[in-house]
């Protein structure tokens, strides 16, 4: 776990690897943590509703000769966004700060980070990239370790948006569970070892990319028993499509790689019990 390596110095590798700066001697080599999108479920509660209108903005070409009324254009345009506050009960992952010294390649640990505030806004796709899938929508985290504080800006489509906002206008007191990928280190050890349930410690830069993977409104149980006077579903979800072909195979895939792993596991184990039957005979 991160816990182990927390207090000691790491060192920059390249941009997607840390490594330990001084490893145990036991070890044949340093230890790793390597960068990738890694997937946060962050549960949102007291979610509010944000809607942001621009009407018109000044030419700040201050430098040619305009006048006032020139200077003013119009400049429509709406902006709708979800402010949530994180529920710390339910929240299972966390995030700590990789900070690079200055001059020098070590990189200490700083956190953990608390979730100062999640912000969802209806944004448009990205587009126009060699090393980004058209369709995307991005977003970001930022932190603060002097603060320990993170911040998160992600984006969905303006449909989606509005799908979010009809049903927090008609249950306003839905809970979100907002699914996130992260661009983010993880340990080696964690990644080779640990279930998708167990909790997880990233690191992150000071600045990173995010995406919206799904959001999920649902209600608390006293909500849903309620809902069973009537003939209205309380839990909306709403994912981001797919961009590729290839996305379905990585989720089949990962299933296949888990499958393997405990059937392996098992082989062992049953090989460890044949031969300690063996020689005690």
């Amino acid at each position: 776990m991160l816990s182990l390596a927390k207090g000691r110095e790491l060192r920059q590798i390249n941009e997607f690897v840390l490594a330990e700066a001084s490893p145990p001697e036991d070890l044949s080599r340093p230890l790793e943590w390597r960068k990738d999108f890694q997937f946060l479920r962050i549960p949102l509660l007291r979610v509010r509703t944000s809607t942001l209108c621009s009407v018109s903005e000044l030419d700040w070409a201050i430098f040619e000769k305009k006048t006032p009324w020139e200077r003013l254009k119009p400049a429509l345009s709406m902006e709708r966004s979800l402010i949530g506050t994180v529920d710390l009960e339910e929240l299972k992952d966390h995030l700590y700060q990789a900070a690079p010294r200055k001059d020098s390649d070590l990189v200490d640990i700083k956190g953990p980070l608390s979730f100062k505030e999640i912000s969802i806004k209806e944004g448009k796709p990205f587009k126009g990239h060699e090393y980004v899938h058209d369709g995307v929508y991005l977003g970001s985290v930022f932190s603060d370790p002097d603060k320990g504080e993170a911040y998160v800006e992600v984006h969905v489509s303006n449909e989606q948006m509005q799908t979010l906002l009809t049903s927090l206008e008609q249950k306003p007191d839905l809970k979100l569970w907002l699914g996130i990928y992260v661009l983010a280190y993880s340990y080696e050890v964690d990644d080779a070892l640990a279930e998708h349930y167990h909790p997880r410690d990233y690191l992150v830069n000071e600045s990173t990319s995010a995406s919206v993977k799904s959001l999920h409104l649902y209600a608390s149980k006293s909500q849903m028993d309620e809902s069973h006077d009537s003939d209205s579903d309380p839990s909306v979800e709403v994912s981001a499509p797919s961009q590729t072909p290839q996305a379905t195979t990585a989720v089949d895939v990962a299933g296949l790689s888990l499958t393997i792993k405990r059937l392996t596991t098992a082989v062992w184990f049953a090989i460890a019990v044949t031969v300690f039957v063996a020689l005690t005979r």
